[in-house]
């Protein structure tokens, strides 16, 4: 009768087991989620980044990082409101 080996990664969102006795392809699974995440994580903050420099542009702000966000914010929510 052959052993069979099982082992679970647990992770904050969840977790994988593996009890198919193929390691490696679970292994491949795993890294090819982080990736796709990763991936993911990547594109999200550009399409954050060019969706506020959107708004800047719009109330004619200089767009420079993170420093000016909280204004750019404001000033394009209380214009949206008024129009």
């Amino acid at each position: 009768m052959m052993d069979e080996r099982s082992f679970a990664i647990e992770t904050p969102i969840g977790s994988v087991k593996s009890d198919s006795g193929n390691h490696g392809l679970d292994v491949l699974s795993v890294l090819d989620v982080v990736c796709i995440l990763y991936v993911g994580r990547i594109l999200m903050k550009k399409i954050i980044k060019r969706f506020i420099g959107w708004m800047a542009r719009e109330i004619n702000i200089e767009y420079n990082g993170l420093r000016n966000l909280k204004k750019i914010i404001t000033i394009f929510l209380k214009r949206r409101k008024n129009a």
